[in-house]
C-alpha cells in the first residue's frame, strides 16, 4: 500500500512521543534522588550528587535521543528500501505488461492481415489473378440492386476465347493457362471507369460488368477489348477464324427492375456472344429483343460449332 503524508507524519513524529516520556520518567527519578539526598546526607554530599545528577540528565537524554533517531533512520531506510523494491517490481511488471500488449497488437495485426489475404483470395480467380465467379455473382445482385433503386442502367459483357480447346490441343494446358492470364489482362487494362468489374466466369469465359453504363459506352469497350487482343498478337496456329488469338464478345443493356433476376441479363448476353460466333467469331453482338426471350436452356447452336 502507499505510503500517504499522513502516515509520514505519524512516523516522523514517532521518536519525540516515545523521547517526552522518557525524559520526564528521568526528570522524575532526578528529583526523587534529590530529595532523598537533601534528606539523608549533609549539605556538601548533597550538593556534589546533585551537581552529578544535573550534570548527567542532559548527557542521558541526549543518549536516548541519539538512539532513537538512529532506530528512526534504520527504519526510514528500511522503508525506503521496501519503496525501491516495490518500485522495481512494478517497473518489471509495466515491462511484462507492455510487452503483452505489443505482442498482442502483433498477433492482431498479422490474424488483420490473415484475414484480408483470406478475402482476397476467396474473391479471386487463382489463374489469372482477377475477381472470381463466385464474388462477381455478389457484385452483379448488388449492383442490380442499387441501379433497380436508382433507376439507372448497367450493362454486362460476356468475353469468350475463340476455338480455345483448340488451342489447348494444338500448344497444350501450360500454354492455355497463359493465354488465359494474357486474355484476362488485356480485359483488365481495357476498363477505365471506377466500379466496372473483370471476372473470370469460367473455363475460357470472362465477364465485364459496367454499372451506369449506357449501350454506346458498352460496344466502345467492347471494340477497344477487340482492338486490344488483336495488337496483342498471341499465336494461334489453329484457328480457322485468325492466326492469333481472338474473342467473341455479347453485350446486354437494361435499367434493372427488383423483380427480376439479374441472371437475365447474364442469359441476354450469353446470347448474343453466341450470335456473334455464329457470325463469324472476333466481333461483339448486342442484345436483342429475341435474346432476352430465349430460355437459359435453350442450345445456343449446334454441337461442335463453337469448338
Amino acid at each position: 500500500m502507499p505510503t500517504t503524508p499522513v502516515a509520514n507524519a505519524r512516523t516522523a513524529s514517532a521518536p519525540r512521543l516515545v523521547v517526552l516520556p522518557a525524559l520526564a520518567l528521568i526528570g522524575g527519578i532526578c528529583a526523587g534522588i534529590a530529595w532523598w539526598v537533601a534528606t539523608t546526607m549533609d549539605g556538601a554530599v548533597a550538593t556534589g550528587l546533585l551537581a552529578a545528577v544535573l550534570v548527567l540528565l542532559p548527557v542521558v537524554a541526549c543518549i536516548l535521543v541519539l538512539l532513537h533517531r538512529e532506530r528512526a533512520l534504520r527504519q526510514a531506510q528500511a522503508a525506503l528500501a521496501r519503496s525501491a523494491a516495490q518500485a522495481q517490481a512494478n517497473e518489471q511488471a509495466l515491462k511484462v505488461l507492455v510487452r503483452e500488449r505489443d505482442q498482442l497488437a502483433r498477433a492482431q495485426h498479422m490474424a488483420s492481415a490473415a484475414h484480408e489475404k483470406l478475402a482476397r483470395q476467396s474473391a479471386t480467380d487463382g489463374l489469372t489473378g482477377i475477381t472470381n465467379r463466385r464474388r462477381f455473382d455478389e457484385i452483379l445482385q448488388v449492383e442490380w440492386l442499387r441501379a433497380a433503386r436508382a433507376h439507372t442502367s448497367m450493362s454486362l459483357l460476356i468475353v469468350d476465347i475463340d476455338h480455345f480447346k483448340r488451342f489447348n490441343d494444338h500448344y497444350g494446358h501450360v500454354a492455355g493457362d497463359e493465354c488465359l492470364r494474357r486474355v484476362a489482362h488485356v480485359l483488365q487494362t481495357s476498363v477505365r471507369r471506377a466500379g466496372e468489374c473483370v471476372a473470370r466466369y469460367g473455363g475460357e469465359e470472362f465477364v465485364v460488368l459496367l454499372p451506369g453504363a449506357a449501350i454506346a459506352q458498352a460496344e466502345e469497350l467492347a471494340q477497344r477489348c477487340l482492338d486490344a487482343i488483336a495488337a496483342e498478337a498471341l499465336p494461334h496456329a489453329a484457328s480457322p477464324t485468325a492466326a492469333h488469338v481472338t474473342f467473341s464478345i455479347g453485350i446486354a443493356h437494361a435499367v434493372p427492375d427488383p423483380a427480376d433476376d439479374p441472371s437475365s441479363l447474364i442469359n441476354a448476353a450469353d446470347a448474343a456472344m453466341y450470335r456473334a460466333k455464329t457470325a463469324g467469331r472476333a466481333r461483339y453482338a448486342v442484345a436483342g429483343l429475341a435474346d432476352w426471350e430465349i430460355d437459359s436452356d435453350t442450345p445456343r447452336t449446334q454441337a461442335g460449332d463453337l469448338i
